[in-house]
Parts: structure tokens; sequence; C-alpha cells
């Protein structure tokens, strides 16, 4: 399982289900589309200055599958204690692992592929000029209106998201993501992730649950559709050292 946790701590700063959606509606005015972002920004800053991770318990199931005919090749199933960090790679402490049913080394479950630098942030003080944000439209989830932000990448690499974000229009938490990386890293031929956020605390929203869905081919080599879905509970914010 050479590319598991490919998608890595996806914008674990963000101050964080969802359902079918209803189609957009028009569009908010650019005076509350600068306020909208303004808020956001502020949020998300104001929790960075004094936070350098969120920690969560994850139980995650992994399976991989031949892409030409559809056929499981292997199921791996795991929990582990994991802090995404901010801006430096992710602690991850595997606590039980099982490898097509059979309980295995924990070791079978880990990767050096899961403690990848994790995806530049998009509003904090350098967002800007990473990303391109703008509200594309308003949609209904589970009877809740929300803002659709669509994020275009300003440099093509692995570490820049590209996406949708959906923030509920009441008070601006994040409800969920969906999107991939500017440039697909050797030799992905295709990646696609969706989180889904709830608040744990006062400040803090993290991802309740994930899905990622990356296929991989080297020629003559390799070739593997792996998806990945997990879900996470007992969030805590790590707070910077004094």
């Amino acid at each position: 399982m050479p590319l598991r946790g490919l998608a890595g701590p996806v914008l674990a700063g963000l101050m964080v289900l969802a359902g079918p959606m209803a189609p957009a509606r028009a569009g908010v005015t650019p005076e509350e589309e600068a306020r909208i972002l303004a808020t956001i920004r502020g949020r998300v800053q104001r929790f960075l200055a004094n936070h350098r991770g969120i920690a969560a318990r994850r139980w995650t199931v992994v399976r991989e599958y031949d892409p030409d005919d559809g056929r499981l090749v292997k199921t791996a199933v795991y929990d582990a204690d994991q802090i995404d960090y901010f801006y430096s790679k992710p602690a991850i402490r595997i606590l039980r692992c099982f490898i097509d049913g059979r309980r295995v080394d924990n070791e079978q479950c880990d990767s050096d592929r899961q403690r990848r630098e994790p995806h530049l942030q998009l509003f904090d003080g350098d967002g800007k000029r990473n990303y391109a944000v703008r509200i594309t439209g308003e949609v209904t989830i589970k009877g809740q209106r929300a803002y659709r932000l669509d994020v275009r990448a300003r440099r093509k690499t692995d570490r820049h998201f590209v996406g949708q974000l959906y923030f509920r229009a009441s008070d601006l938490q994040l409800l969920f993501l969906e999107g991939s990386v500017a440039r697909l890293p050797f030799p992905v031929r295709h990646l696609y992730l969706k989180l889904h956020f709830r608040k744990y605390g006062q400040d803090l929203v993290g991802v309740s649950r994930g899905y990622v869905d990356i296929w991989v081919r080297v020629p003559l080599v390799f070739k593997r559709r792996i998806v990945t879905r997990f879900t996470a509970s007992g969030h805590r914010a790590v707070r910077k050292r004094p």
C-alpha cells in the first residue's frame, strides 16, 4: 500500500454533515463576498496564532483495487492517534492494524506517505499569495443555506489544494470540502478527496470523516485504485509551546 495517506493532513488549520445539495442560487455581492472572506480569514488566523495543530483518534479503512477489473486486492483497517500540524508533518501512532481481517504488526499499516508535509493554508497570512478564493454561489445543505467557495491555486504543486469549500451562511462554519491538488505527484494519475467537518468546541472545528480516492499507475510495474475512508473523534486543539 505504498501511497496510503497521500492526501495528508488537508487544510487542518481551517476552523471548522453534508447531504444532497440544491442548485446554486444567485451569488453574493462583491461587498458581501469581501466581508465573508475577511471574517473567515480573521477567525482562522486568530486560531493559528495560538495553536499548532489538531489531535484526534482516527479509524481508517483502506481498500486497494485492480483498476482494470475492479477486483479487491487488499484491505487494511487500523486506528491511530494522530496530530495534524498546520505547518509540519503529522505525528501518527498506529494502535492496531488488520490486513485482510488478520491482526498484524502495526508497522504494516504505517507509511512515510502518511507523514507528508501538509497542504498550504488557505487563510493564513500567506493565503492570498498561494490561492485565489471566491464565492460562486449559495447552496442548500440539509435545509441549511451555505456559501460555496471555489479555490484556485496560484502555483501548481502537490501542496496546493484546488476545489470547493462549503460554509454555513448563518455562522460561517465549514461544513465540508472536496477537490484535489494542483499538480498530481508521480505516479498518481487521479486524486479526489472529500472531508466533512464538525464543531468540537467553541473555537475548534475539525474533520469528522473523510474519503480519498487515488489512482496510481507505473507502466509495466504497478497499478492500483486506493480508496480510503476514515472517521475521527476526540478532537483537541494543540496549543503552541510558550
